[in-house]
């Protein structure tokens, strides 16, 4: 794949809060399961206590909607299912995974945080 037709990942994140370490650890922990999918990961300076993660025009997560931060697994597994030919985890749940339940939809029995 052409990084012509993949899509990029981008991470808003608070700089009043500080959130820039944590936003350059998940950026790097995407990197190296998604690298080969994915044309890259921006950092992008917000505010208000953000922290969204977009891939492509999609939010896959917010902060201010669920009220905790992603777990990297889960947004392994949101991205695994939305590209094609993407790694799956070796971890993987094996009751419906987060990917089906989009930002601010009810967890399913057996997805919250372990």
């Amino acid at each position: 794949m052409t990084n012509a037709h993949r899509l990029g990942i981008s991470i808003t994140y608070c700089t009043k809060c500080h959130f820039l370490p944590r936003a350059g650890w998940v950026a790097q922990e995407l990197l190296h399961t998604f690298e080969d999918y994915v044309s890259g990961v921006t950092l992008i300076p917000g505010g208000g206590g953000q922290f969204d993660i977009h891939y492509g025009d999609e939010l896959l997560f917010s902060n201010k909607i669920e009220g905790r931060f992603p777990e990297t697994r889960e947004l392994r597994e949101m991205l695994a299912a939305r590209i094609d030919d993407a790694p799956r985890s070796r971890h993987a749940r094996t009751e419906t995974p987060a990917e089906a339940a989009p930002v601010g939809a009810a967890a399913s029995p057996g997805t919250g945080a372990e």
